[in-house]
């Protein structure tokens, strides 16, 4: 998930912080990816030149693989200027990973096909036989290991500078929030646990079991105390404080996805005071 922190529970580093990193770190996914969609266009070509696919479904999917895999490069180097520009790589890879996801099926199956094709017709006399045996290695190494590898890097740097500039904004929210003492106070008292409710209540007036309650369930920080207030919520809560902090795509998130962002935020805002 774009949610999961990288970082553990160290402190987010700012966006303009992970750019001084872009040449050691990020540069060579960045620009590996793109290179790999273009071989993989240049070889399913080749493909469809040594008629590898006999049958009409295999080069209809070969032609539709090659189709997606252009329009995935060229929404991809696209989102790498502008990337650039704002020297951000949150929007690196927008509307390209649709077009490769499409891509990548299609070339997947369009490759399966074609080793049927070879195990089925293929021999040491075959015309081209070590063109197309090479080819094929290629466009296996290419869809099934390599591409996967890089795309899962790309989306790792995408995520980790779109962890950082969210926490951004919300530290800027919140911020604002707390310019208004009356409404701060009255979000952060979902986080009082002072606030018993009726079950607890019932168990507090039992002296036996007091004592071993607490001893048991006494948060020891304000992360714990954060998310036990968190956990006690409805989904429907969650979101309301979520878009409050206005927090992008909060309803694709899980419950407890979301009661993860929202713990780390708040209990890092809570250490500042």
């Amino acid at each position: 998930m774009v949610w999961e922190n990288p970082f553990g529970k160290n402190k987010v580093p700012s966006v303009a912080e992970l750019w001084k990193n872009e040449k050691k770190q990020y540069r060579i996914w960045i620009f590996s990816y793109p290179v790999l969609l273009l071989l993989l266009s240049v070889f399913l070509s080749v493909q469809l030149f040594l008629d590898l696919d006999i049958k009409n479904i295999g080069r209809a999917l070969s032609i539709l693989s090659i189709l997606f895999t252009g329009a995935s490069l060229f929404f991809y180097v696209y989102s790498v200027f502008t990337s650039y520009k704002a020297k951000d790589f949150t929007p690196i890879g927008d509307r390209s990973f649709f077009f490769a996801f499409v891509s990548f099926s299609s070339a997947a199956i369009s490759i399966i096909n074609s080793t049927v094709v070879i195990i089925g017709n293929l021999s040491l006399n075959s015309q081209n036989f070590a063109a197309i045996l090479t080819i094929q290695v290629i466009l296996i190494g290419l869809i099934f290991v390599l591409i996967p590898f890089f795309y899962t890097k790309v989306l790792k740097i995408k995520s980790i500078f779109k962890l950082s500039r969210t926490l951004v904004i919300i530290e800027k929210r919140i911020d604002e929030m707390k310019k208004d003492p009356k409404a701060f106070s009255e979000f952060m008292n979902i986080f009082d646990l002072g606030h018993q409710n009726p079950m607890n209540s019932q168990q507090a007036n039992n002296p036996e079991n007091t004592q071993t309650q607490e001893t048991q369930n006494k948060p020891q920080t304000k992360e714990e105390k954060i998310k036990i207030a968190l956990e006690k919520l409805e989904l429907a809560q969650l979101h309301e404080i979520a878009q409050k902090l206005e927090i992008s795509g909060f309803e694709q998130l899980k419950k407890q996805e979301l009661i993860k962002l929202l713990t780390q935020i708040l209990a890092q805002q809570e250490s500042r005071k």
